[in-house]
């Protein structure tokens, strides 16, 4: 295995480590909406600072591959994918410790029937498989399960609309609920922006995948004709 070759390794390996992490934290925002426990925001900021640390040592692992060996084609996609990626996993580290900040602030338990209406739970449980997903398809290097993202990224986005209305109608027949409708419509929206963020991952992703398929394909035809 050249040089390359095993910065190339030790990159996916750790993005794969970040994806996990931020796994954590979505799982613990989850959790956390359904107990709302207040405590937990403590770890969550110290597991976010972790992400962030790592973001920064990718992004230098990055820049490090690309001066020291100038690589083209299909390791050159793979690097510029993983540096756009780690970006968007910091993100969903943000998003993740927004959520539980904003589940910090309920005053009152909330209504479980607002809970089923706006269909909060059913949105979290669509972010975590969607990233179960990304972690899968990226370690794996298959195109075909990472396309699956973009039919959950829309079914979040139908989620949000629905949810935004069964809000708006709520109010009306439940004023003195207003302040934790409030803060569920933010929480709706990080999973929405959530959502965007893995569209985005899923796209360096098939950028990444399907390049390198071409280069395989693309050796396989001239050496069929090299053997003529």
């Amino acid at each position: 295995m050249t040089h390359l070759e095993q910065d190339l390794q030790s990159l996916k390996n750790d993005t794969s480590e970040m994806i996990h992490m931020v796994q954590g934290q979505l799982e613990t925002a989850h959790s956390s909406f359904q107990t709302f426990d207040k405590d937990i925001l403590f770890q969550v900021k110290h597991i976010e600072k972790r992400i962030d640390a790592f973001e920064l040592k990718i992004s230098m692992d990055c820049e490090n591959a690309l001066a020291l060996f100038s690589p083209v084609a299909v390791d050159l996609r793979f690097i510029l994918s993983v540096l756009k990626m780690v970006t968007a996993i910091e993100r969903l580290g943000d998003y993740a410790k927004s959520i539980v900040s904003l589940i910090a602030k309920f005053k009152k338990p909330v209504n479980q029937d607002l809970v089923n209406q706006t269909q909060v739970l059913e949105m979290f449980e669509k972010c975590k498989s969607m990233l179960h997903i990304i972690e899968v398809s990226f370690e794996t290097e298959d195109s075909s399960l990472a396309r699956k993202i973009l039919t959950l990224d829309q079914e979040i986005d139908e989620l949000n609309l629905k949810a935004e209305t069964a809000i708006i109608q709520w109010i009306k027949d439940n004023p003195a609920d207003i302040e934790n409708c409030i803060i569920i419509l933010d929480c709706i929206k990080k999973l929405e922006r959530f959502g965007d963020q893995m569209k985005n991952m899923t796209h360096e992703i098939i950028f990444h995948i399907e390049a390198r398929m071409l280069k395989h394909h693309k050796k396989q035809i001239k050496n069929s004709k090299d053997s003529k």
